[in-house]
């Protein structure tokens, strides 16, 4: 099996370099490709070496936590950069934490890039203002507002007409229209002022559906509903409020 070494490019791509340089009309349309290849393939390895450095940095200096951390982290660098967005070790900060978060969230890159091709298209979609450099504003027009579903109960026949596949207990049901009603909160509170947005009733749900057939899934294997933060293999990561009512058949309505 054939390596690609640092040092392989480095002379290789040296060797191209004193070619172009030596001969009159310098390199061919398929040498200089070949070049910019070269470069490109120099350059991402030695960013993964920098990655994978700073991976178990961070796991020996922190150890084995999840990405709120480096996130909420991120929002004190991002202010630091904005102060001076000429310092390259702002920007440096920012760029391992998002890689931490990454990481310890489990995302790929690969992940990464089909959401932004999704998210571009969504942005591309939308309504912007004229840019004003310089000056506060806000980066998007007002957007409509969105179709809110109505709260449900906790009532098999509603929660089976959502899942008809599932078959869920009372505690299930509860589960899922909790899960159901904090979102709808979460939607009709989106489109309070900014400075409420702190009091959202959950801060990340892939979607309603999805978030109910987890829900079934999780009262169906007999796990508590604790609180604290719950992740499925899709990484949704949700936090209900500390309003969400306890169901009448769950370990807590029981103590």
């Amino acid at each position: 099996m054939t390596t690609i070494t640092k040092e392989w490019l480095q002379q290789t791509i040296a060797e191209f370099e004193n070619t172009r340089d030596d001969i009159p009309f310098g390199l061919d349309d398929d040498d200089a490709k070949i070049l910019i290849v070269l470069k490109r393939a120099l350059a991402s390895l030695e960013r993964e070496r920098i990655r994978r450095e700073h991976a178990e940095w961070s796991d020996k200096t922190f150890g084995d936590v999840g990405p709120v951390g480096p996130l909420k982290h991120l929002s004190k660098e991002a202010l630091e950069a904005a102060a001076d967005p000429s310092d390259p070790l702002e920007w440096a900060d920012m760029q391992f934490l998002l890689w931490d978060a990454q990481r310890r969230m489990g995302i790929s890159d690969e992940f990464i890039t089909r959401a932004m091709i999704e998210k571009l298209e969504i942005n591309k979609s939308r309504q912007w203002p004229e840019p004003k450099d310089g000056e506060p504003r806000l980066h998007i027009k007002e957007q409509l507002a969105p179709v809110v579903p109505p709260a449900i109960e906790p009532d098999y026949e509603v929660i089976k007409s959502i899942l008809p596949t599932a078959n869920p207990d009372e505690y299930a049901c509860c589960i899922a229209a909790d899960i159901w009603n904090a979102c709808r909160a979460a939607m009709l509170q989106g489109a309070e002022p900014v400075s409420n947005h702190d009091e959202l009733a959950l801060y990340y749900l892939q979607g309603q559906k999805d978030g109910l057939e987890w829900a079934a899934q999780l009262a169906e294997a007999n796990h508590p509903l604790t609180g604290d933060w719950l992740y499925d293999d899709r990484w949704s990561w949700l936090k209900l409020s500390e309003k969400v009512q306890i169901c009448p058949g769950s370990p807590e309505a029981l103590q």
